[in-house]
């Protein structure tokens, strides 16, 4: 679980999604750590195009 990190907050804006406590309505989704933690760029790229398919299908 990531929270509390600004930069993860703005990747969720930018994907058009909500930061938002989502364990308190169930919606619990998986990102794969390296998808967002890796160093350099990646988090730009895989990281917000994971982020965005997880936002279309809710």
């Amino acid at each position: 679980m990531i929270t509390g990190i600004g930069w993860v907050s703005e990747l969720i804006g930018i994907a058009g999604g909500e930061d938002i406590p989502a364990v308190a309505n169930n919606h619990l989704y998986e990102i794969k750590s390296p998808l967002i933690l890796q160093p350099g760029p990646a988090a730009l790229t895989d990281g917000l195009d994971a982020l965005c398919e997880i936002i279309d299908r809710v």
